[in-house]
C-alpha cells in the first residue's frame, strides 16, 4: 500500500483542486494514522459508503460435470477474461475452453466483474462449462507458429519470436507448452494459451532439423546445421551439453531417454551413438554412402533401421555398431520410413515417387505402392489397421493398405484406396488420428487441411 495509492485516493474523494493540497496533506496524515491493520477491508468499506465497487470481490465458481468448487479474490474491476486466465493458472484449463454462465447468460470476455452481481457478504456465483476442442501446432516459413481450433478453423494464438523459418515443433497438451526450433537457430519454449514466449533457448550456430522432447523430465534434445545436437534443461532454458563427432549436418535423432541414449543421423554418411549423461559418442556407426535423412529406433532389441539418399535403407546392430542387412529397391533417394519392430515390417516413401513395405528379415520387398506423381515427403502407418498415408510433391496424400507379411503378398491392393486432392503446393508435413479416422496435412500452399480417411472429403481449410 504506497503513498501515491493514498494520495489518489484521498484526492478522488476530496474533488479537491491542486490549492487544497495542504489540506489534503493533513488528511493524509489522519488516514494513515487511524488505518486498521487490514487497509483493503477499511478502503472497501469507504467505497461501498460512497456508493462506488470494493477493491475486491468473492468469486465462487462450480465446474459443471466434476462438481469442483473454487473460490477467488478478484479485483472488482477486472474484466471476465481476467477470471479465466486466473482459472487457467488454478485448473489448467485453457481460456478458450473456458464458457463462464451466471444462471443462463454466457458471460462476455470484457464484462467486468462488479457489473455482474455479487456484494460484500454474497460471493459472485459463477458456473464454468469446459468445453474441450480438437487443436493443432504448425510452423511455418513465416517465421511464426500457430494454434488451431480444428472445430471452427480458427487461430486461437499466434506465436512471434523466431527470425527464420520454422523447422519442427514438439508440444505437450497437458501442460499446454510447446517447444519450436528454427532456422534461426534457437529454440523457443511458449505457453500455448497466451502464445508467450517463456524461454529461448541459445547455443547452436546453424538451424535446427529437429528436435525430441522429454516432457516429463523437463529435456529435450536438438539436432542442427551446425554439426552438434544439445541437450537442454526445458525449466532453465540452458545448454546441458554439447555433442560434437558428425562433420556434416545432423538430419534426424531418436532418443530413448530411460537409457540415456540417442542415435543420430547426418550427412556425413554416419549415425552417432550417444550417452546422453555425458554428452560423449559410444559409437560411430558408418555404411551408407551418402547422407543419412531418416532413422528409427527399436531400443529394446538394439536395432535401428536408416534411409539415405543412396536409395537403401539399412539395419543396424547397435551393441556391435555394424549394418546387418541392406534394402536395396528404391527408386530414389529415402525420405520417410515408418517401422512395425514386433512383425519386423517397414513401409519407406522415396523421391522416385514409389512407398515400398519390406520384411526386415529377409530384406526383401512385400509390396509397392504406385500412384504418386512426384517424390513422397512424409508418411504414417498404423501397423494395427493395415494402413498407410502419404504425402507427395504432386500435392496429393494417398491412403493405402499394407500387406501383413510373405504370406499375404498379392493380397493388399497397390494402389490408393483413397486420394486426398486439394492441396496447390508440396505436402510435407501431416499429423494422423487413426481412431478418429482424420488426418491434419501442412502444405507448401500455406495452407493446413483436415480430411476424413473414411469418405477421403475434405472436412476444413485452414489459412
Amino acid at each position: 500500500f504506497k503513498p501515491c495509492a493514498i494520495d489518489a485516493c484521498v484526492h478522488s474523494y476530496c474533488g479537491s483542486p491542486a490549492a487544497s493540497c495542504a489540506v489534503d496533506e493533513t488528511r493524509i496524515a489522519t488516514v494513515v494514522t487511524a488505518m486498521p491493520i487490514d487497509r483493503r477491508s477499511y478502503r472497501d468499506r469507504l467505497r461501498r459508503a460512497r456508493g462506488a465497487p470494493t477493491h475486491v470481490l468473492d468469486v465462487r465458481i462450480a465446474t459443471l460435470g466434476s462438481g469442483d468448487v473454487i473460490e477467488l479474490r478478484m479485483p472488482a474491476t477486472a474484466m471476465v477474461a481476467a477470471l479465466k486466465d486466473t482459472l487457467h493458472s488454478h485448473l489448467g484449463v485453457l481460456e478458450f475452453e473456458q464458457q463462464l454462465v451466471i444462471g443462463e447468460t454466457i458471460l462476455r470476455e470484457e464484462q467486468i466483474l462488479a457489473d455482474l452481481g455479487g456484494g460484500p457478504e454474497t460471493p459472485l456465483q459463477v458456473t464454468m462449462v469446459r468445453t474441450p476442442r480438437r487443436l493443432a501446432v504448425s510452423g511455418s516459413d513465416d517465421h511464426t507458429l500457430r494454434l488451431w481450433d480444428l472445430e471452427s478453423g480458427k487461430t486461437l494464438t499466434e506465436f512471434i519470436g523466431h527470425r527464420d523459418w520454422v523447422s519442427c515443433v514438439a508440444v505437450n497438451w497437458a501442460t499446454q507448452r510447446a517447444l519450436s526450433g528454427s532456422g534461426d537457430g534457437t529454440l523457443r519454449m511458449w505457453d500455448c494459451a497466451s502464445g508467450e514466449m517463456l524461454l529461448e533457448f541459445q547455443g547452436h550456430t546453424g538451424p535446427v532439423s529437429c528436435v525430441e522432447v522429454d516432457w516429463q523430465g523437463q529435456r529435450a534434445i536438438s539436432a542442427n546445421h551446425d554439426k552438434t545436437l544439445r541437450l537442454w534443461d526445458l525449466r532453465m532454458g540452458e545448454s546441458l551439453g554439447e555433442m560434437r563427432g558428425h562433420s556434416n549436418r545432423v538430419m534426424c535423432v531418436s532418443v530413448e531417454w530411460s537409457l540415456h541414449r540417442a542415435l543420430s543421423g547426418s550427412y556425413d554418411r554416419t549415425l552417432c551413438l550417444w550417452d546422453l549423461e555425458t554428452c560423449s559418442r559410444i559409437k560411430e556407426l558408418k555404411g551408407d554412402a551418402t547422407w543419412v535423412i531418416c532413422v528409427a529406433v527399436d531400443w529394446p532389441s538394439q536395432r535401428a533401421l536408416s534411409g539415405s539418399l543412396e536409395g537403401t535403407l539399412r539395419l543396424w546392430d547397435l551393441q556391435i555398431g555394424q549394418s546387418i542387412r541392406t534394402l536395396v529397391g528404391n527408386h530414389g533417394w529415402v525420405t520417410c520410413e515408418a517401422v512395425d519392430w514386433v512383425a519386423q515390417l517397414s513401409v519407406s516413401g522415396s523421391y522416385g515417387s514409389i512407398l515400398h513395405v519390406w520384411d526386415l528379415q529377409r530384406g526383401q520387398i512385400l509390396q509397392e505402392l504406385r500412384g504418386h506423381d512426384g517424390p513422397v515427403l512424409c508418411l504414417d502407418a498404423d501397423w494395427a489397421s493395415r494402413r498407410a498415408i502419404s504425402g507427395s510433391e504432386d500435392q496429393t496424400l494417398r491412403l493405402w493398405t499394407l500387406t501383413t507379411g510373405v504370406d499375404d503378398m498379392g493380397q493388399a491392393p497397390a494402389i490408393a484406396t483413397r486420394v486426398l486432392r486439394g492441396h496447390r503446393g508440396n505436402v510435407q508435413a501431416m499429423s494422423v488420428d487413426w481412431s478418429s479416422n482424420s488426418v491434419l496435412s501442412g502444405s507448401r500452399d500455406s495452407t493446413l487441411r483436415l480430411w476424413d480417411l473414411a469418405s477421403g472429403s475434405l472436412i476444413r481449410e485452414f489459412w
